[in-house]
């Protein structure tokens, strides 16, 4: 059987080593071609991934937006119009929509998977994990190997593993729990967050999944506390000022906490310690449940192929600069200060 391809798409307003990372990521583990889609027009990170081979830059300028029809206030919407604008331009076989933050990891070889699917299957959806944080574990760069899969099913068990907190997470996930997916390029697809849909809702209910059994989502979300902090600020403004579009019931609870501490970075990173953060007597809890997975990580090989001779930052250190540097305003109108 001849191996099909695939693609991948995101849109990214991120510190600039991040987009590099991503970019190298999965250029290394085979992806055809990689759609970069900078909602920041002017953003730099954009002149440093042009011209690399298999890489498409968009700025998403005001002549893009006016082609479009009109620019999208929520983020999440311009997501959906970029990832849509991918899968009509990719030349793969297949196309996966991801944020900066998300990385694949193949057991075995993606686009043999994807040979192997049924001809009626339209998507293919891959699971999630996200990374988790050891007491006292140094972290030199904003990756890591430990991460946790959401509870099956298990609410007490969640409760008891969170306490109250556990109602701000999604089945024990800070982000999402429902994974992403790669679909098959054919028809008229929208590319939205999580899955396709079709033009109606008759089309996207008739649309046939398949999970894919080799395949997971990295979920690095909040790269350091300072991003994880950020996050949710920006999707407050987002909310308030923009029209954005609603917060899960978990996401919002983190949201107010978060919003009402602002001001108090201690208060703020004590959140985030309390859902990220795991001591040894509940990474064995974790590891009884099955809920612990574990992968040798390391962007490093990936970078030096793609960007050789490129001093690339992953320190948490510079991602915090870049976020005072870049969305420093937006924290400080929350009270957060540095």
């Amino acid at each position: 059987m001849t191996k099909t391809t695939w693609s991948a798409v995101a849109t990214v307003d991120e510190p600039p080593a991040l987009v590099q990372a991503w970019v190298a990521w999965h250029l290394a583990l085979g992806a055809k071609e990689v759609f970069v889609y900078f909602d920041r027009p002017d953003d730099p990170a954009a002149d440093l991934i042009e011209g690399t081979p298999r890489v498409h830059v968009t700025r998403c300028d005001a002549a893009y937006w006016e082609a479009k029809g009109r620019r999208p206030d929520p983020h999440q919407s311009r997501q959906l119009r970029n990832g849509t604008d991918a899968f009509h331009r990719t030349q793969a076989a297949w196309l996966l929509h991801l944020d900066a933050d998300e990385y694949l990891w193949c057991e075995s070889d993606l686009a043999q998977e994807l040979s192997e699917q049924e001809v009626e299957v339209d998507f293919v959806r891959l699971r999630n994990v996200e990374r988790i944080y050891r007491v006292g574990e140094a972290a030199p760069t904003i990756f890591g190997d430990a991460f946790r899969k959401p509870l099956k099913g298990q609410p007490e068990r969640g409760a008891e593993l969170f306490g109250p907190d556990f109602l701000m997470t999604s089945r024990g996930l800070t982000g999402h729990s429902v994974g992403k997916s790669i679909t098959r390029v054919r028809g008229d697809r929208k590319i939205a967050i999580h899955k396709p849909r079709g033009q109606n809702k008759a089309e996207t209910e008739a649309l046939v999944r398949s999970f894919s059994s080799s395949t997971t989502l990295l979920h690095f979300d909040g790269l350091t506390p300072l991003n994880w902090i950020y996050k949710l600020l920006r999707k407050a403004h987002s909310i308030s000022d923009e029209g954005g579009i609603a917060a899960s019931p978990h996401r919002q609870k983190q949201l107010d906490a978060v919003v009402a501490k602002a001001h108090d970075p201690a208060t703020a990173t004590d959140l985030h310690d309390r859902l990220k953060v795991v001591d040894e007597t509940r990474m064995s809890e974790l590891l009884w449940l099955g809920l612990t997975y574990e992968v040798p990580f390391d962007v490093t090989a990936a970078l030096a192929e793609v960007f050789p001779r490129q001093d690339i930052d992953l320190s948490p250190a510079a991602i915090d600069a870049w976020l005072w540097a870049q969305k420093g305003d937006l924290m400080r109108r929350y009270g957060l200060d540095g």
